[in-house]
């Protein structure tokens, strides 16, 4: 039941391992219609500026020092370009 609620959040597009993390790292708990919005709201972004935007976790799910987990309040949207400079960042990471 949680792949498949998951799976239809998801962009189409996935590769395996990916979409394995997420899984994963999704709680049992999680709101799977917040998580939607947050990816919607990405994708309309993406359609009103022109620019590519995309779903980032604040906390990383796969990092030495943290395990963030994929739940709404851990998401944010950002633009492509910012997403790709971010990487697998945490703050800690930006403060040391």
């Amino acid at each position: 039941m949680l792949i498949h609620n998951f799976a239809c959040v998801m962009p189409s597009s996935l590769n395996t391992h990916w979409h394995k993390r997420r899984v994963i790292a999704t709680p049992p708990w999680a709101s799977m219609a917040q998580i939607k919005k947050i990816y919607d709201q990405a994708r309309y972004m993406s359609m009103r500026t022109g620019t590519m935007h995309t779903v980032d976790h604040i906390i990383p799910l796969n990092h030495a020092k943290v395990c963030g987990l994929h739940v709404h309040w851990n998401l944010q949207v950002m633009t492509r370009i910012d997403g790709d400079s971010k990487g697998n960042f945490w703050r800690s990471d930006w403060d040391a």
